[in-house]
């Protein structure tokens, strides 16, 4: 057996390969040995070997430069873009209409930012220079504002939601799908269904672009209410696409009492 250690793998190969011995590389990081040069082979120098025999040689890929991939689900597609490039790693996007959770009272949804969704790389040692896939998603509607109020001497609840299409599609449909609280952030019951929680649809078209009120009177019927929540929203697009949004906002408003900071269900 040759001595091939610290010799550039090429190198290497051929005076093994004239020595009548098949060759099997195999590559790890090394902090010692230069990149592209033998490490460590199976047979010791000097030793007797059959011709024809594999000696598996370890290559060294020089010192390891890799940096983990964070974890960036959920976060701001252009802030993760920026994380990635501080570690010298390029984002390779995807558009998706799945749903995202970001869950923030200044969340995606309220301010129309994109969000990923996923990204298959995460927790991965990669290379600088190496591509991360990441899905993301924008949302289609931006709500403006929310509101509610009770109808005077009644235990009903009007609901009040601005909204804009910020898609390039027509929306035909919104679902809303909205929970209340008193104002020790109990569930805020509806004394007709029994629940905190109420659908209610907007049918469209909202084109690109357009604004539109959405109100709904009898809501739920609870003089207690003084506190809607919006957990998410579903819209349903005129190409039959659809797409789910998680937001998590809520509004107080009763003119009297505390804040509330209800402990919303999703």
């Amino acid at each position: 057996m040759p001595d091939v250690i610290g010799l550039k793998k090429d190198e290497a190969k051929d005076i093994l390969y004239n020595s009548g011995l098949n060759v099997s590389p195999m590559f790890e990081y090394s902090d010692s040995v230069e990149k592209d040069h033998i490490i460590s082979a199976s047979a010791e120098n000097g030793t007797q070997i059959k011709k024809g025999t594999y000696i598996d040689i370890v290559v060294s890929l020089g010192v390891d430069n890799r940096v983990v991939v964070p974890e960036i689900t959920g976060q701001d597609t252009q802030e993760s873009i920026k994380q990635l490039k501080a570690l010298r790693l390029c984002a390779n996007v995807e558009n998706s209409n799945e749903a995202f959770e970001y869950i923030d009272n200044q969340n995606a949804v309220l301010n129309g930012r994109s969000v990923v969704v996923s990204c298959e790389n995460e927790g991965q040692k990669l290379a600088p220079g190496s591509s991360v896939n990441m899905k993301v998603s924008k949302p289609s509607l931006k709500i403006n504002s929310m509101d509610g109020e009770h109808i005077v001497h009644s235990d009903s609840v009007i609901v009040k939601v601005c909204v804009k299409n910020i898609s390039d599609k027509v929306i035909i449909y919104i679902t809303f799908n909205f929970q209340f609280f008193n104002q020790v952030g109990d569930k805020a019951v509806c004394s007709v269904k029994e629940t905190n929680k109420a659908e209610c649809v907007f049918t469209g078209p909202l084109n690109p672009g357009e604004e539109r009120e959405c109100k709904w009177r009898d809501v739920i019927y609870n003089r207690s209410a003084m506190c809607v929540a919006l957990p998410y929203i579903t819209v349903e697009f005129m190409d039959g696409s659809q797409q789910k949004m998680m937001y998590g906002g809520y509004v107080n408003f009763w003119p009297f009492g505390n804040e509330v900071s209800p402990n919303i269900e999703y």
